[in-house]
């Protein structure tokens, strides 16, 4: 399990760096572009299907004792972070003109409801963990 999180962690930075790298004007073989797209193609999936093997394998929210204490987890483990670094990132972009996307610092009041960036993953992970905590049969014995 730990060497799948760790390949699909690799091939996220991997394809964003030759995105990167093609947004910048920089000549870019063919073959990485086949290579990026195809990583588009799973890497999102494949985090999200681990995030519910994981669930799955350490109890669901019942591990926690009730849905409440599992939400307080996870607004710690997911929801604290979110907020933290989606706010660095905004802060940046209004600082560094012409880089990523212009910011506005009214942007990080809007974070309950808009994510920005790559958090985005962070936002709807929480949100599917809120949705299947919450659902009748959300539970490990389901």
């Amino acid at each position: 399990m730990i060497s799948l999180k760790g390949l699909a962690c690799f091939l996220v930075v991997f394809g964003h760096v030759i995105m990167g790298i093609r947004k910048a004007g920089i000549s870019t073989p063919k073959s990485m572009v086949f290579v990026e797209e195809y990583i588009w193609t799973f890497h999102v999936p494949l985090f999200m299907f681990l995030s519910g093997y994981v669930y799955r394998l350490t109890g669901g929210w019942e591990a926690k004792g009730t849905r409440k204490k599992f939400l307080l987890h996870k607004l710690c483990n997911l929801g604290i972070p979110y907020f933290v670094f989606s706010s660095i990132y905004i802060l940046i972009n209004r600082v560094t003109s012409g880089v990523n996307n212009s910011s506005s610092i009214s942007d990080i009041l809007m974070l309950w409801r808009t994510p920005v960036a790559q958090y985005w993953f962070l936002y709807a992970l929480f949100i599917l963990f809120v949705i299947w905590s919450i659902i009748p049969g959300g539970g490990k014995n389901s």
